[in-house]
């Protein structure tokens, strides 16, 4: 039972890092549909994280909260990568589908370790809430990669240019 209180401990910690990060990121976020995944999944992860906890508890474990040792450390280096990027917000939702990949890893691995049958049935429960958050993730970052290549394609066009003309001269 040692192994599998690991395993889910490693889960809360993972849930509780990224719902940590995902309320920061929401308070900087100016994208309104990213601010609302954002602030949904933290809330998410956290119920999650406090039904896992209580689960763990009543089996005879111990629930450590607010998050793991290199929560902090990720955090901030995510959170330089996404500066650095041209688009701080797209890279944010990158980030976010990445961390979410790695929870439904962490759901799934742990699916398979345990043993107890309403433990292993909570978290496959809580498994494809993790999936369907997932997904939508991925659907705001193509929607938002999608809108970026837009703006981008629009301020290379100029407003003043004829729809016909084209600016390629082509020596016959």
């Amino acid at each position: 039972m040692s192994k599998e209180i690991a395993v889910v401990q490693n889960l809360i910690g993972a849930l509780d890092d990224s719902r940590l990060q995902y309320g920061e990121r929401a308070v900087r976020t100016a994208h309104p549909d990213l601010k609302e995944l954002l602030e949904r999944i933290a809330r998410t992860h956290r119920v999650i994280a406090d039904d896992l906890a209580g689960r763990l508890i009543a089996a005879g474990g111990k629930a450590r909260r607010h998050g793991s040792r290199m929560g902090p450390l990720r955090a901030r280096l995510a959170e330089g990568l996404a500066r650095i990027g041209f688009h701080v917000e797209t890279a944010y939702a990158s980030q976010m589908e990445k961390r979410e990949a790695g929870i439904l890893h962490g759901f799934r691995n742990a699916v398979t370790r345990v043993r107890d049958i309403g433990l292993r049935n909570r978290l496959q429960l809580h498994r494809h809430e993790i999936e369907r958050a997932s997904m939508e993730i991925g659907c705001l970052r193509l929607a938002m990669r999608v809108n970026l290549r837009t703006v981008r394609a629009a301020a290379h066009v100029s407003p003043h240019a004829p729809a016909h003309s084209n600016p390629v001269q082509i020596n016959r």
